[in-house]
């Protein structure tokens, strides 16, 4: 099947299964003239080089001759499965099972695309200039297009029937929608909910931290942020059904950031399983809230929240929606308010803790304000204006440990940085800590220094963005600010706390117990060396040191030790069919 593998191969070209990794500097190198210091972090891109003329000439061509015999190309220039000693190990399990598929296929059946699609035209700059540009402006008046250029709706016999009750629906959708979230955005219209969230923090305050000894911040964060957003997003009163939800979103946001091995028994596997679940759950909550909307039995309070807005929406004039994507919707919109502001709760009590003078000075501001209120008193919007040293507080953690690590983006027009050409249309991440720890922008980066955020500063567009900025900046970053300090102003009034564990990285980087940190060298754990106690503990230390593999595994929170397990059975597996 040679002929057929190198078709194969040609696709992978275009299409490798994966976008790429993430690698780290070992040494200084330059590249095109531009230098890229050790430790700096690198992506490198599999479409990058499969798709560069210098190795493959025209090629968005598909042409499997590229790979006829064995023809000699560049290093790494087509890495599909990956390159070096982090090759795929079942590189050639893949190509088994490819081969015998297309025989199979191709010797039984006859086939032809049912869906041809609608951006070969639509993305096409003959018919739309600088296509990839968002421009309202191509469709005012009735300009003239080409027949079949722009077909949102389909065209000629076969055109959508509906597109003209569309037409009439987005614009009332996105108005109602818009509107009606501006509650949860615009910083004016989040006044009336500032009692609201102060008496939610009061009573997860009362209930899971007072007369405690010891508490797990960032899940008793993930508990507030879960609850709050039930009863402001959804109008959830019920902490049982609060509880079930939040320990479903755990389990899915500990399977985002696992390895994506869809077996039995890992942190993958059991985020489908929770996803699956919170979509039966918000299903069965959508057709309720139907037969509340229809036999108007709901008060007013439950026409203020989100949830029955959408239900409202998109089911009002009898229209067949399904259930599954407005579930989809909502698990997306809670998903949004559970992660992001919980990380950021926990990262300024830990700060907190490490710094007294800074914790002195949050704890002056809201004894302040705490002392202006009577005994049974809520806070309102005047109290969150006066926590402005708490809020440069919050802006330096964000600053410091930013929620997110940043985002993909495709450069919309070659240009050049640092004498380094991007090319149009590459794909790039950017990092928030590439600016955020840069002393260009935030002179001594590694000092927690609130002071950097005192009145108004100027500074360089976009070097400061944890919630991202431009056009796809976070429209819940005002709903974070209130929710942050409300939760600070309870905490630091109600209690005082310090840490019970200090991270292993503070020991087991540090260069008076391991010289040159940042090199890998096994060498350092030869023999029984002596080392300074408790300054190497990966599996911890002391009475609280990891039990046995066995225990550990019993423990979901400890899913990664059975996905490495799994891994490496598989491994196994593919070593011995080699």
């Amino acid at each position: 099947m040679k002929y057929s593998w190198n078709v194969a191969s040609e696709a992978l070209r275009l299409q490798p299964p994966s976008f790429g990794t993430f690698r780290e500097v070992i040494t200084d190198f330059d590249y095109n003239g531009f230098l890229f210091p050790k430790g700096w972090k690198l992506h490198w891109a599999a479409l990058g080089i499969h798709k560069n003329p210098e190795y493959f000439p025209d090629p968005e061509k598909f042409d499997p001759s590229r790979f006829e015999g064995n023809q000699e190309r560049v290093p790494f220039s087509y890495v599909p499965f990956g390159g070096g000693p982090h090759i795929c190990p079942g590189k050639e399990y893949a190509r088994i099972q490819i081969l015998v598929f297309i025989h199979n296929v191709i010797t039984k059946f006859r086939w032809e695309k049912l869906h041809w699609a609608m951006l070969g035209t639509q993305k096409n700059p003959e018919y739309f200039p600088d296509p990839e540009k968002l421009d309202p402006s191509r469709f005012e008046a009735n300009q003239e297009r080409v027949p079949f250029s722009y077909v949102p709706f389909g065209g000629g016999p076969h055109i959508c029937p509906g597109k003209e009750y569309a037409r009439l629906q987005i614009p009332v959708f996105m108005h109602n929608v818009i509107t009606k979230f501006r509650a949860f955005t615009d910083p004016a219209a989040l006044q009336n909910y500032v009692g609201l969230v102060d008496a939610v923090v009061k009573e997860h305050l009362l209930r899971y931290w007072e007369c405690k000894q010891q508490v797990k911040v960032q899940t008793l964060a993930e508990k507030f942020t879960s609850t709050l957003a039930c009863r402001l997003f959804l109008n959830i009163h019920d902490s049982e059904t609060v509880e079930e939800l939040d320990k479903l979103f755990n389990i899915l946001v500990s399977g985002l950031i696992s390895l994506p091995i869809n077996l039995p028994g890992t942190r993958y596997n059991r985020a489908i399983k929770a996803s699956k679940e919170l979509g039966k759950k918000f299903e069965a909550m959508i057709r309720q809230r139907r037969i509340d909307v229809w036999e108007k039995k709901k008060s007013d309070e439950s026409k203020e929240d989100i949830f029955s807005l959408l239900v409202q929406e998109k089911y009002k004039d009898g229209e067949n929606v399904s259930e599954s994507d407005l579930a989809n919707n909502i698990i997306a919109l809670i998903f949004a308010a559970h992660s992001a502001t919980s990380a950021t709760m926990m990262a300024i009590i830990n700060f907190l803790a490490e710094l007294p003078q800074i914790y002195k000075g949050v704890l002056e501001e809201h004894m302040e304000i705490a002392k202006s209120k009577g005994p049974e008193e809520l806070l309102n919007f005047e109290d969150i204006r006066k926590m402005k040293y708490s809020w440069n507080v919050a802006s330096e953690v964000l600053r410091l440990v930013p929620p997110g690590f940043g985002a993909f983006r495709e450069a919309l027009t070659d240009f050049e940085y640092s004498g380094f050409i991007i090319p149009k249309g590459c794909k790039l991440h950017w990092t928030l800590l590439g600016t955020h720890k840069n002393p260009e922008y935030f002179p001594d980066p590694e000092k927690f220094d609130p002071s950097r955020f005192e009145g108004n500063r100027q500074r360089v567009p976009f070097s400061y963005a944890p919630f991202g900025g431009g056009p796809h900046i976070c429209p819940g970053r005002e709903y974070a600010r209130l929710q942050i300090l409300v939760f600070l102003h309870n905490v630091i009034t109600k209690f005082r706390w310090e840490k019970l564990h200090w991270g292993p990285l503070a020991t087991q980087k540090n260069p008076d117990y391991f010289p040159d940190p940042e090199k890998f060298d096994p060498s350092r754990f030869e023999g029984n060396q002596e080392r300074v106690p408790f300054s190497y503990v990966p599996f911890g230390g002391g009475p609280h040191i990891c039990p046995d593999v066995d225990e550990v595994d019993k423990d979901p929170e400890f899913g990664i030790n059975e996905d490495l397990g799994i891994i490496m059975g598989v491994m196994v597996l593919i070593f011995l069919w080699n």
